[in-house]
């Protein structure tokens, strides 16, 4: 049994964690998706509506085994010993692998308690609002834990210092001897973020409803003036997101955020361009975002605000268009590009990573076994 501790919600923009869950159970592995686990402390009304919450999502009540668990962020030793005993009594009671998408000290108990530990690093801790707890606590983490993936290379080399890592884009087969031969060489990986395969089959439109459509969340690191400033030249921009931005526009729609990537690779067929409006900031600088990847797959062009994507995707930076007719040169320009290397399809990465991990456990028990005989 394999519990995965997540920082976002199932019903979210879908990241490798609903991707992994959902990949897991389907090859025969029950896994739960456990969330939503907080690295910060809640405010006073956040807080209210963690112990008034129910157990179960009311959102995801139909999703087998997706658990909303109630938890508070690390405070202190007690406290998180308080915490881990709390989050214990609202799961199944295995405790064979835990992957975790979090590193919480508020957790650390409870992950003692596995008899596999696996770090899925997503965020580089560095940059992000952390409390120091956790930023140290990391480290620990990384020491305890049989795998670690990571999606960012600078992030991986910091967290391996001298240790060897494989990336998992040069691996060509999937398959369970391929796994225990990788097994044997490292215990990092580094995991470009999945790509689903429908991103594979976007259709370039005759008649595009929109201009430009970004997908995904809305968070501070938006360039949210660009919106408006593309919008004022007459651009049709469609949103696919669970959220909204803090301004409204006759030219800016919002679509629903679709859970299925068959749906939401059929809404990207609807537009001309894909838009990628991220802010030049550090944060950024260090992310390897999830739909970079995506929409290389698409084929689709591309549209960026944030100079350093651009210069390593050959996106079209949003900024030199001032009017309809560029941003018409710029569609022009990029579907003129030389075509990108296209990358690792999720079907073969979850199936690597999902047999990193179950063979990992295995070879951990056969060990166990031999030195009892």
């Amino acid at each position: 049994m394999i519990h995965i501790f997540n920082d976002t919600t199932y019903g979210s923009y879908q990241h490798v964690n609903q991707m992994l869950f959902r990949h897991l159970n389907g090859a025969g592995y029950p896994a739960f998706y456990l969330q939503r686990f907080k690295l910060n402390f809640p405010s006073i009304c956040r807080l209210r509506g963690l112990i008034k919450g129910n157990k179960r999502a009311v959102a995801q009540s139909d999703v087998p085994r997706v658990i909303e668990v109630r938890n508070s962020p690390s405070i202190c030793d007690w406290f998180d010993r308080l915490n881990s005993n709390w989050v214990a009594s609202q799961i199944e009671k295995s405790r064979d692998i835990a992957i975790t998408f979090v590193p919480s000290l508020a957790l650390a108990p409870l992950f003692d308690q596995y008899h596999r530990l696996v770090y899925y690093c997503v965020h580089d801790s560095d940059n992000q609002t952390y409390p120091v707890r956790n930023k140290r606590y990391e480290k620990r983490l990384v020491q305890k834990s049989a795998l670690i993936f990571c999606d960012n290379l600078l992030v991986l080399k910091r967290l391996c210092a001298k240790e060897p890592y494989i990336n998992l884009a040069d691996i060509s087969h999937s398959d369970t001897q391929t796994a225990v031969a990788l097994l044997s060489k490292a215990r990092f990986f580094l995991v470009p973020p999945p790509t689903p395969d429908p991103f594979f089959e976007v259709k370039a439109p005759l008649n595009s409803d929109f201009d430009l459509m970004y997908f995904g969340s809305v968070h501070k690191d938006l360039d949210e003036t660009e919106f408006l400033r593309l919008a004022n030249l007459g651009l049709r921009i469609a949103l696919v997101t669970a959220d909204r931005l803090a301004l409204s526009h006759r030219n800016i729609k919002y679509l629903p955020l679709e859970v299925d990537s068959s749906k939401l690779a059929q809404q990207l067929s609807r537009s001309a361009a894909i838009f990628m409006p991220y802010r030049d900031n550090n944060f950024n600088a260090s992310i390897s975002p999830g739909k970079l990847n995506q929409v290389i797959a698409s084929g689709k062009p591309v549209i960026c605000s944030n100079r350093l994507f651009c210069q390593r995707s050959g996106f079209v930076n949003s900024r030199v268009i001032d009017s309809r007719e560029k941003f018409q040169e710029a569609i022009a320009s990029a579907v003129m590009q030389p075509e990108r290397a296209l990358p690792s399809r999720a079907s073969h990465l979850l199936q690597l990573i999902s047999n990193l991990i179950v063979n990992s456990a295995a070879i951990s028990e056969g060990k166990h076994a031999s030195k009892h005989r």
